[in-house]
């Protein structure tokens, strides 16, 4: 599979008052225009010709969510960012391709557009 592959540290939660108001308990998963920010981060990067394989690292909530199936791997989620990032190396490592480079993209970015991956992609020295 051409293109970098991506993976989105998806597992931080919300402080309960804050749940109770957007009606979720991960913060991946807050709605912005009725999409999560999730949802909206895989769809910028899945429209990008510079991504492979996108992985989801996250929480019991996000697994369970519609927005875990678009991903390529959805993985449970560990202690930090830093663990979340070892744990889909990790397994991409153990696959048929595994990884020469990776991006590492939060999932709270409502506002990343395919056009700015691409440009960002464009700008990393010797990749596009």
């Amino acid at each position: 599979m051409a293109g970098i592959d991506v993976v989105i540290p998806a597992g931080g939660s919300i402080p309960e008052e804050f749940s109770r108001v957007v009606g979720v308990s991960s913060k991946a998963l807050i709605k912005y225009e009725d999409v999560s920010v999730l949802k909206r981060t895989i769809q910028a990067l899945r429209g990008s010709k510079n991504v492979g394989r996108i992985i989801v690292v996250g929480n019991r909530d996000v697994l369970e969510s519609e927005e875990a199936t678009l991903a390529d791997f959805a993985l449970q989620a560990g202690n930090s960012s830093v663990d979340n990032v070892k744990i889909a190396f990790d397994h991409l490592a153990q696959q048929n391709m595994p990884p020469d480079r990776l991006l590492v993209v939060t999932a709270d970015l409502p506002f990343l557009t395919t056009s700015t991956v691409d440009e960002f992609l464009g700008l990393c020295v010797g990749y596009v």
